[in-house]
């Protein structure tokens, strides 16, 4: 399990809409985070999502996002990364808030929502398998050179369901830097903790 945030644009063009009726729906009304393949062309069965989960889409996701980005299967999240300054002998960290807020913003030039969240990540790569989402951003599974590293990626596939968001914030960098303006506890919300103890739960 990996706690991530997603960014997206608020304000007129946004993708979350222009005010919080359009985060409410994504989180208390059960709408979920959704794919823009999803969100443009409606809901894909079973068969279309299992063709497009390929090693080569997430590769267009990732590193040619301006082409594909608009009918992609996958969701961009963040969790932090870990920057290496060889020179300095340092490491500095890249907080997932930190990242997030940069998209969700568009680097402070306009407001933006973090969506809180947790998704399932696999050990190895499983890009078919829908319900694992992939850690892009861990150099010992995903090895090859990527421009994008330091963003912290956790790739999730389809839909980041309702139950899943903890909360939204609502962030202007231009008016308070420090802290989002407002913020909203999702009453769908699950915990992992309480997921992983159903089985015992039931057990009994």
């Amino acid at each position: 399990m990996q706690r991530c945030i997603k960014g997206i644009w608020g304000g007129p063009g946004g993708l979350a809409g222009e005010n919080d009726a359009d985060a409410d729906r994504i989180t208390q009304g059960g709408e979920g985070i959704r794919s823009n393949w999803w969100r443009n062309r409606g809901q894909p069965a079973p068969e279309q999502v299992e063709g497009r989960l390929r090693a080569h889409e997430l590769h267009d996701h990732i590193h040619r996002y301006a082409s594909a980005g608009h009918l992609t299967p996958f969701i961009s999240l963040t969790a932090g990364s870990v920057e290496r300054d060889r020179v300095a002998s340092i490491n500095r960290l890249l907080t997932a808030e930190e990242v997030a807020l940069r998209f969700a913003t568009d680097w402070g030039r306009r407001p933006g929502y973090l969506f809180h969240c947790w998704v399932l990540v696999g050990l190895n790569p499983a890009v078919e398998v829908q319900a694992v989402a992939e850690e892009v951003r861990e150099l010992h599974t995903y090895t090859r050179w990527s421009d994008f590293q330091l963003e912290g990626e956790i790739t999730a596939k389809l839909l980041v369901p309702s139950h899943q968001i903890e909360r939204w914030a609502y962030w202007d960098i231009s008016i308070d830097p420090a802290a989002p303006l407002r913020q909203h506890t999702n009453p769908r919300y699950r915990p992992p903790e309480r997921v992983s103890n159903l089985r015992e739960a039931l057990a009994r």
